[in-house]
């Protein structure tokens, strides 16, 4: 949750609900003041349009005119409380519309259609057109703590489930891809194999090196 890698652009992430929000739209404005011409970009879950941070940022954003880029990745469920029982309308893209902002509702499962609409936003930004928001709607397989799959406490059940795993982005994309004679199955098996490697080298690094020591504890944070 902590992660920092300017060197592909994640200026930061936060633990906070919502908390990625203000920090996309302060990158933004420090992407208008030093001309650079970058596009920023937030990923947060539907229980961060609760928050009002989102709504000061937005406002702000249209205000400015800030090339940035809201993505919502509703889910439905804020832990365990599901949507409905959070929000009086399960209309989390046309929340902004007083602020005049741009609002997608996209199938958050379907590549395509979230590269579509992905483009239109930032082409928008890259014009001077300004922030955009796009509710992408999906799902979560496993539970909130990634310890089982939610089924087994009663918040949600096996069908939901189920019907949301046949809906897997992986898969169905690789399905198209392979369809429309881009890649093929056995270049699919070798980039899995690739990756899998990459992981495995990654934890054995991790495992055969020292613990740091009490000189680094501050060392890379920012003070």
């Amino acid at each position: 949750m902590h992660l920092i890698d300017t060197s592909v652009g994640v200026v930061g992430t936060s633990s906070i609900v919502g908390g990625s929000i203000p920090i996309a739209t302060g990158a933004a404005l420090g992407s208008v003041l030093k001309k650079d011409k970058c596009i920023s970009v937030a990923f947060f879950g539907d229980a961060a349009v609760e928050e009002g941070v989102i709504y000061e940022s937005i406002n702000f954003a249209m205000l400015k005119k800030l090339p940035v880029v809201y993505v919502c990745e509703n889910n439905f469920y804020s832990v365990i409380s599901h949507l409905s029982k959070r929000q009086a309308k399960d209309d989390i893209y046309r929340r902004f519309e007083g602020l005049s902002i741009p609002g997608y509702q996209v199938d958050g499962n379907n590549v395509i259609e979230v590269y579509h609409i992905a483009k239109k936003a930032i082409d928008n930004a890259r014009r001077g057109g300004g922030p955009s928001f796009m509710e992408c709607r999906t799902y979560r397989l496993r539970d909130h703590h990634g310890t089982g799959s939610g089924v087994e406490v009663g918040y949600r059940t096996q069908q939901e489930v189920d019907q949301w795993a046949a809906r897997c982005p992986v898969r169905n994309f690789e399905s198209f891809l392979i369809e429309q004679n881009i890649i093929t199955t056995s270049k699919i098996g070798d980039f899995a194999t690739a990756i899998d490697r990459e992981i495995e080298e990654a934890f054995e690094f991790a495992q055969a090196s020292p613990l740091p020591n009490e000189d680094d504890v501050l060392k890379y944070l920012y003070r």
